[in-house]
């Protein structure tokens, strides 16, 4: 009988089960912002659904090398701290966070694959692989380049990274926070909106990258990708005819 349910059923049970326990949490502790809670019961649901999405990748690939699985780890981690902390209003941590995401994809495709190199990683504290490498490795990975290059994904996430990057480093004072006092730390709801497209837009890229890496990289066959796919823009799912 078990055979016969639906994986994408089965997946949308066990998320809506961790939504009620995150709303739970949240309002137990003071953390959900309840007047606000008509305007962004809606936005919090659908933030929680891609956040929950990038976790699954993590516990697809628990048992596996170290280097294959670490960076999404601290995927998952930087996805729910993400959320945490902006419904308590730290915007430049939050922005952090979210540029960190990228970083993640990007070492995640990179080490999968250079277990020498990860090795390097944890034992030579000067030695890294730096961003623009990292760019280019992902840009020209040779089963991959067929497929992404049809896409905006590539483009889309440097693009959030700049951007992501202006506010890390208080390029300009356009991204300077002028928190003086502690109590001027609270939830605003245009930030929170601007945060749900970001996360969403970038955990879509994530999703779909991953998608692909998996599937003509490693050429690993799971039922996670009939879920994973809804979390795919149409657009972007045209190309996956190439694999």
């Amino acid at each position: 009988m078990i055979n016969m349910i639906r994986i994408d059923k089965t997946f949308d049970k066990f998320m809506d089960e961790d939504h009620n326990k995150l709303l739970g949490y949240l309002k137990n502790n003071n953390i959900y912002p309840l007047h606000y809670e008509k305007k962004i019961k809606k936005d919090v649901k659908e933030i929680h659904n891609h956040i929950y999405s990038i976790c699954l990748w993590s516990n697809e690939f628990d048992e596996v090398p170290i280097n294959q699985k670490i960076f999404l780890i601290q995927m998952r981690s930087d996805a729910i701290q993400s959320l945490y902390l902006s419904l308590l209003g730290f915007k430049k941590p939050v922005k952090l966070l979210l540029r960190g995401l990228i970083e993640d994809i990007l070492n995640h495709l990179y080490y999968y694959d250079h277990k020498i190199e990860y090795e390097r990683l944890e034992t030579e504290p000067k030695y890294y692989q730096s961003n623009k490498y990292l760019w280019d490795y992902l840009k020209n990975q040779p089963r991959m380049k067929p497929i992404i290059e049809e896409t905006e994904t590539f483009s889309t996430l440097k693009q959030y990274y700049g951007d992501l990057s202006k506010y890390v480093h208080s390029s300009s004072s356009e991204y300077v926070e002028y928190i003086n006092t502690i109590d001027k730390i609270y939830f605003e709801i245009d930030f929170f909106k601007q945060y749900k497209k970001e996360i969403i837009n970038i955990s879509c890229c994530i999703n779909y990258l991953l998608y692909v890496f998996y599937k003509v990289n490693v050429e690993y066959e799971s039922e996670l990708y009939n879920y994973i796919i809804k979390f795919i823009p149409d657009k972007y799912k045209k190309s996956l005819i190439k694999m």
